[in-house]
């Protein structure tokens, strides 16, 4: 059985009794997972990116939550979903489906100074991450699936327990 990420052939392999388990991530032609990170340059107000279709699980509802919470704060940043979700967010900016060749575009058409990933379920991959890989730009994951295998070990990234609630997160 192929994996693509250790972090899934744990989980399958905890349930399961797996003969013969091989990890082999996704081969990723076009991008450029291991891109030199742009430096990190402070900024008065930044744009906090979200990337690709947002469900309750990919965390829609934290986004929210954070969104609101940083408006309510003045905080010096905001978050804009270059995608969409599941439903209309309340204080997030929301581009709409886009054509996934369009993305690094629209990234820095909208400003974007990080990319987080709000999500409450583990990704067994995830294709978006490998666009917020390309960036350069610094990343913001929970520690679940395979973000915290991919980005182990990355400057300019941040990892949280999906389980901290959007006031705990925001702080």
């Amino acid at each position: 059985v192929i994996f693509p990420s250790t972090a899934t052939r744990t989980l399958f392999g905890d349930i399961y009794q797996i003969a013969h388990a091989v990890v082999a991530p996704h081969v990723e032609p076009v991008l450029d997972v291991r891109r030199a990170l742009q430096p990190f340059v402070p900024q008065d107000n930044y744009v906090i990116g979200v990337l690709g279709a947002v469900g309750r699980e990919k965390g829609a509802d934290v986004l929210e939550g954070l969104a609101e919470l940083g408006k309510s704060q003045n905080a010096p940043f905001k978050f804009k979903l270059i995608g969409y979700s599941y439903r209309l967010l309340k204080v997030v900016e929301t581009t709409g489906p886009y054509k996934v060749q369009d993305l690094p575009e629209l990234i820095a058409q909208h400003g974007v100074s990080m990319i987080l990933f709000p999500a409450q379920w583990p990704e067994t991959y995830s294709y978006t991450l490998s666009h917020a890989l390309d960036s350069g730009l610094p990343i913001i994951a929970p520690d679940l699936g395979a973000f915290s295998e991919r980005l182990s070990g990355r400057a300019n990234t941040l990892l949280f327990n999906h389980l901290q609630s959007p006031a705990e997160l925001h702080a």
